[in-house]
């Protein structure tokens, strides 16, 4: 917040990278952004020291986000089903699969022990929770409602944890549960 007699330096370097924010119209304090890039003021730079700390300050408020994110342990991803070291397979989810994934998992429970993945916050990117999980599977599958696993290719990026065994479904239906049962008794074994 801008104290009396202070200048307001909207992109402010700060040690979280997470600078000053103001009511707009709040009297004395100007609000400015130019070009490509710009300093604490908002005005544009080209200067390399200026683009380079600003990069930085932009990064560090991910760090900052997800330092806190642990700290109220907020649900970075959910886990569901067999713990991943009793599991036969633990699948890797996001977005609207979870549902059909679940409803599989009830039709699959006298025929494996399964546990379920949630990936919930995609940036900043949960790789020690993703990674524990994953380590102490015996098997995992990414099961996608798209063409390249885009999850899979992130748990790679993210963290270099490769997962081989896919199922996935890109021809813009849902995933059905029924048949979402038999591709998992294929690609489990």
């Amino acid at each position: 917040m801008k104290k009396r007699g202070e200048e307001y330096l909207r992109y402010k370097i700060t040690e979280t990278g997470v600078s000053p924010r103001i009511i707009p119209g709040t009297r004395g304090a100007l609000f400015r952004c130019e070009g490509s890039e710009h300093d604490e003021h908002g005005y544009y730079t080209e200067k390399p020291e200026r683009v380079t700390a600003m990069w930085r300050k932009r990064f560090r408020k991910l760090e900052t986000l997800l330092k806190e994110l642990r700290e109220r342990e907020f649900p970075l991803v959910k886990y569901y089903g067999y713990p991943p070291e009793e599991a036969d397979a633990v699948l890797v989810i996001w977005g609207s699969v979870k549902g059909p994934v679940l409803e599989a998992l009830r039709i699959l429970r006298n025929e494996y022990r399964l546990g379920v993945l949630q990936v919930v916050l995609m940036k900043p990117f949960p790789d020690k929770e993703v990674l524990d999980i994953l380590t102490r599977a015996k098997q995992v599958v990414d099961v996608e409602n798209n063409y390249t696993s885009q999850l899979a290719r992130l748990i790679r990026e993210e963290t270099g944890y490769y997962i081989e065994k896919r199922i996935n479904k890109y021809d813009g239906r849902p995933f059905n549960p029924v048949a979402l049962s038999k591709q998992l008794r294929e690609v489990i074994g």
